[in-house]
């Protein structure tokens, strides 16, 4: 008989390999960002869906000399 002992009453590590596995569910990726921009809405959320047309549309073109947001943002956007 083997004694196992384990440093908390219940709880056991298991690793699962899921390398092998394709998920039946659609993936989906949400980003959120804070940036400052020439014009937009300001204290709101705003939602961008169709791409950098949209946040160009929204926010003008993004400008170094305001910071580098805008830029992650149309790069994400990609």
């Amino acid at each position: 008989m083997s004694i196992v002992t384990h440093a908390s009453a219940g709880v056991y590590t298991s690793v699962v390999d899921q390398s092998q596995f394709q998920s039946a569910v659609a993936q989906v990726s949400i980003g959120a960002e804070v940036f400052f921009a020439e014009k937009g809405p300001v204290d709101q959320i705003v939602k961008i869906n169709n791409g950098q047309g949209q946040y160009v549309q929204k926010f003008g073109t993004p400008d170094i000399n305001i910071g580098y947001g805008g830029h992650v943002a149309v790069q994400a956007l990609t």
